[in-house]
């Protein structure tokens, strides 16, 4: 479709592995990812990660709301997606 021409053509995505953080660190580094024009113009940041007691949870965090859920399983990544990124600033907040 023409959105997703659109998307991969302007947009970037910037991928976080093995991120050794909590559940609670991941989300507060989205929102500020989110919120700091710095980082260039973040759409979303989306991944997976497990909780307190290594279950697993999607994040799917967009200027409108950062929500977690339960999903059965999954593999530890993050990922950040917009343009013009700077991606030193926002390996910053993930590091």
């Amino acid at each position: 479709t023409y959105l997703t021409l659109i998307h991969a053509v302007f947009c970037k995505s910037l991928y976080f592995m093995n991120l050794d953080k909590t559940k609670e660190e991941i989300t507060e580094a989205a929102e500020k990812v989110l919120e700091d024009g710095e980082c260039g113009k973040v759409f979303r940041v989306k991944g997976f990660l497990k909780d307190k007691e290594e279950k697993w949870l999607e994040l799917n965090a967009t200027h409108q709301e950062i929500r977690t859920a339960p999903i059965p399983e999954g593999q530890e990544v993050v990922t950040v997606i917009g343009e013009e990124m700077n991606e030193a600033k926002i390996r910053g907040y993930f590091s």
